[in-house]
């Protein structure tokens, strides 16, 4: 059963370390979850949007750390650009202003923490990836076992009763959870078969991207009105790679104008040196 439920593109059957390597995807990618969710009550909302906008950096590091895949310089300089974006969005929105919650070095942590184990399952799912079949097995994998994962854990600190006591109590419960999850399996899929095709940070650019969407759409459905800083914010998120790639190449220009001045500085300061040692032999 197990080395059937492993099996992967080339069927290569069940090993340790298979095991080991959908152990480490798995366990970040329940730990993004839970770290992420267990911060929410010990940050205030300015840090959690903060650190929720960066989402994209550590996916782009973990890329460069664990794997030999590279991003240019400028796509880097865009995903920054788009963290800053979305974390003025967010913090540009007053109605959120009149949250008090105080911010805790253990809300710090643990959201930190789950940046972390996204960039870890975001790197480490790139090989996985490609030994799968199709979408549907690596979406099997993942929620399968992470289904496995909130089951015990739901059970050990006594959620799961609770649940199931609110989905008696009030049926239409069920109903909602059964048109979220067919939602969420529909818009997994995408993310998917988008990882196969272009990667885990083109990945993280888009689900951020939709973050900021979601809100703009509710926003216009709902009445209510932008700030103009949120504006500009939506347009740096929305425009992130071409700032990236322009403020990267004012970079260049001013460096290579420098580097100009100072050959020409130093040729001169040589020149001048020479004919003043030409004079003295005069």
């Amino acid at each position: 059963g197990s080395q059937a439920f492993l099996m992967s593109k080339s069927e290569v059957p069940f090993c340790w370390k298979v095991a080991r390597e959908w152990t480490v995807v798995i366990g970040a990618y329940y730990g993004s979850h839970y770290f992420g969710l267990a911060s929410l009550r010990h940050l205030s909302y300015p840090v959690h949007v903060t650190f929720k906008s960066c989402k994209a950096i550590p996916v782009a590091l973990g890329e460069r750390l664990l794997t030999n895949r590279r991003h240019s310089p400028g796509k880097n300089l865009g995903v920054v650009v788009m963290s800053l974006g979305v974390a003025l969005f967010f913090l540009s929105d007053k109605r959120h202003k009149s949250r008090n919650r105080q911010t805790e070095i253990l809300g710090v942590i643990l959201v930190s923490m789950a940046l972390l184990a996204d960039g870890i399952y975001a790197a480490s799912q790139v090989a996985l990836v490609q030994r799968c079949a199709s979408e549907f097995v690596l979406m099997l994998h993942m929620n399968a076992w992470q289904t496995m994962l909130a089951i015990v854990a739901s059970i050990a600190d006594g959620e799961f009763s609770t649940a199931l006591h609110a989905i008696k109590y009030d049926p239409t419960i069920l109903r909602d959870l059964i048109a979220f999850a067919l939602c969420k399996s529909l818009g997994t899929l995408c993310v998917y078969r988008l990882l196969r095709e272009s990667g885990t940070l083109v990945v993280a650019t888009v689900t951020t991207l939709r973050k900021v969407l979601t809100v703009s759409l509710s926003c216009l459905a709902f009445g209510h009105s932008l700030a103009p800083l949120q504006i500009f914010a939506l347009v740096a998120v929305f425009c992130h790679t071409y700032i990236g790639n322009f403020l990267l190449s004012i970079f260049y220009s001013v460096t290579e104008r420098r580097d100009k001045v100072e050959n020409h500085s130093s040729s001169t300061a040589v020149y001048d040196e020479s004919n003043n040692d030409k004079k003295k032999l005069h």
